[in-house]
């Protein structure tokens, strides 16, 4: 009796951690949208562009949204956020550029 309370409860808390480790697990699709926001930040300061813009990538959108930082004239505070088809965010970065450089 007490050794099939304790494999109970060894096999509960093994699928507790299980379900959180696969709940928290990075997924490809997660990792891809990492990837097309680092591209798009990448392009987007090389390319001195700071403006709002919406991109298709696929099944994904990458929505950037360029705002000056605090009101000073040449910093731009850009905030890029990938979406998939259903509206869920996967991925957000905010990066701060000079525009004067």
């Amino acid at each position: 009796m007490v050794a099939m309370v304790i494999t109970m409860t060894v096999f509960g808390i093994g699928t507790m951690t299980y379900l959180n480790v696969m709940r928290a697990a990075f997924s490809g699709r997660q990792a891809r949208a990492v990837l097309l926001l680092n591209e798009a930040a990448i392009r987007a300061r090389d390319d001195r562009k700071f403006f709002n813009e919406v991109t298709e990538a696929g099944d994904l959108r990458i929505v950037r949204k360029a705002d000056l930082y605090h009101g000073l004239a040449g910093l731009y505070l850009l905030a890029y956020v990938v979406e998939d088809s259903t509206g869920r965010q996967l991925a957000a970065k905010r990066i701060l550029v000079n525009a004067d450089e």
